[in-house]
Parts: C-alpha cells; structure tokens; sequence
C-alpha cells in the first residue's frame, strides 16, 4: 500500500480491511474498524488544516459547503470519544430522532464534528459517575431552514 504520509497507509490498511472483509468481520471487530476509520477521517482533516494554516492566518479560509446527514457525524463523533471515556462509570449514549436520521443538510461536517468532538469528550472527562447524553432533535423547520437542537 503506498500513501503520501504514514496517515495514509493507515487509513488504506483500514479501507481494505472494511471493503472486502465487511462481511466476515465479527460484529465486535466491525464496531472498532468503523471508529478507526472515523478517527481517521478527523485527522486527515486537523492535517489539511494545519496544511493550510497560513489561509486562516491572512484571512482567505472558508468554511465549506457539503450536503451531509447530521446522525452519520453524530454516530461518528460517539464512536470515537467512546474510547476516550475513561471511566466505567460513565456511560456515553445518542439520540436521535427519526427526522433528523432523514435529514440531508448544507454546511461543514468535519468542522461540526470536531465541535461536537471537543464538547463531548470534555464532558466525559469531568462527569464522575452517570451518562453523557448526545441528542439531536428537530425544534423548527421552514422553507429551506432546519433546525436542529
């Protein structure tokens, strides 16, 4: 496998690991598979950014725009910081209600989720004993605008 950076070797070795042997993987495996793979994502992401730190610094860096389903950067984002709760006391759950598991929306995923990432695993980190709940719900919808609490 060849790759620019030890980042993408690893992230090739995760991909024909998910392709062809999906299918065979025990569920357990598969789980963990699937939040490397997640992980992977975020930090090829962090390395761009760190990339093209100089658009941030002279004022040229943008958001972008994709269409993305918020429940797939939720599930995403539980799947990584659960290997960050340290604490078997703690449970990390997510909700999400059926609307927003359907919704397609327009914004910037990886950044939501490094968001989300952040809050969620300093929760986890300073909650002692109970569960860290993660939640999506839609409050209001209009013509083109949906929103999501």
């Amino acid at each position: 496998m060849r790759g620019r950076n030890p980042l993408s070797c690893i992230s090739q070795t995760a991909e024909y690991i998910l392709g062809p042997l999906r299918s065979v993987l025990p569920a357990d495996i598969l789980t963990e598979m699937l939040s490397i793979s997640a992980c992977l994502s975020h930090l090829q992401m962090l390395l761009k950014n760190v990339l093209s730190l100089d658009k941030l610094l002279n004022g040229s860096f943008t958001l972008p725009k994709e269409a993305f389903n918020p429940s797939h950067v939720l599930g995403a984002v539980v799947a990584m910081a659960k290997h960050s709760t340290q604490n078997d006391s703690v449970q990390l759950k997510l909700e999400v209600c059926p609307k927003v598991s359907s919704l397609m929306v327009e914004g910037a995923p990886m950044q939501l989720s490094l968001i989300l990432l952040n809050l969620v695993s300093n929760a986890t980190k300073f909650t002692t004993k109970g569960q860290v709940l993660l939640r999506a719900d839609v409050v209001g919808e209009q013509e083109d605008d949906v929103q999501i609490k």
